[in-house]
């Protein structure tokens, strides 16, 4: 028996998040859920930052994302209690297996990021997007990444907020592109953890943009992490922003 829920809800292990690129479209993203323990699949649709979670018998699982036209899958990252091993992610197809053993203490998480073709309807290769953010209360169960990583990028008029997982303590230059000119930057220093980093466009900017009648811009949020000489990890984030 599969049981859905909210994202919310307690005692669902397996959840499956959707991010939108650019961050805020309203585009919303169909998927199904499967597996040999149920029929029929289940079939459910996720704005950006929605997500939906399970639980269900021992088993193989299968999330797959079915985006509309224009739109391709980008990126699927994953967390669990025994890292990557449970987990077959096949990013051309949309989809990802997962390995459920403990329907008790098996919290599993899955990040699929759909991104928008460009101009002319051209799709961009897949690369990195926004990897799993999952509740608190999971985190001690589960083995995360052994880098840095980033966690999710949220718009706000004027700024975005940008969530940043460190391993250690690191130097963090935030920039924000417009046009593929950089027009903001903000350089911190890091301690090890979870961390929000603001950067804003500049007032000049955003007045130029409100007298031709804009009231959103595409930017690009580029973060470069240098956790130590020699190692450096960059982070390219397209937003929708308010103005």
């Amino acid at each position: 028996m599969l049981v859905g829920a909210t994202a919310a809800d307690a005692g669902a292990t397996m959840r499956i998040v959707n991010h939108n690129d650019p961050t805020g479209d309203p585009a919303a993203i169909a998927y199904t859920f499967s597996s040999p323990t149920f029929s029929p699949p289940r079939m459910f649709a996720l704005g950006d930052g929605e997500a939906l979670t399970f639980g269900g018998f021992p088993g193989p699982y299968t999330a797959q994302a079915l985006p509309p036209a224009g739109w391709q899958v980008g990126d699927i990252q994953c967390v669990g209690p025994r890292g990557s091993q449970d987990f077959t992610v096949d990013v051309p197809n949309g989809r990802v297996t997962i390995v459920h053993l403990d329907p008790i203490n098996d919290d599993q998480t899955c990040a699929f990021t759909l991104r928008r073709a460009a101009a002319g309807g051209a799709f961009v290769a897949p690369g990195p997007g926004v990897a799993p953010s999952p509740p608190s209360a999971e985190l001690p169960a589960l083995r995360l990444p052994q880098s840095a990583a980033l966690l999710r990028v949220t718009p706000r008029r004027g700024f975005a907020i940008v969530l940043i997982r460190l391993v250690k303590r690191s130097v963090v230059k935030a920039q924000m592109l417009r046009a593929g000119r950089v027009v903001a930057t903000r350089r911190v220093v890091l301690a090890a953890g979870a961390h929000s980093v603001r950067i804003a466009m500049p007032s000049k900017i955003r007045r130029q943009l409100r007298r031709v009648g804009r009231k959103r811009t595409t930017v690009t949020l580029r973060l470069v992490v240098a956790e130590r000489p020699g190692a450096t990890r960059v982070f390219t984030y397209r937003a929708l922003l308010p103005i």
